[in-house]
């Protein structure tokens, strides 16, 4: 799971799509 900086902020501003991923 390689996730940039960037995208950490995204997961962090939407949780909805944060969730679908990690789960």
């Amino acid at each position: 799971m390689a996730v940039s900086l960037e995208e950490e902020e995204v997961t962090h501003l939407k949780p909805r799509e944060n969730g679908e991923r990690q789960n």
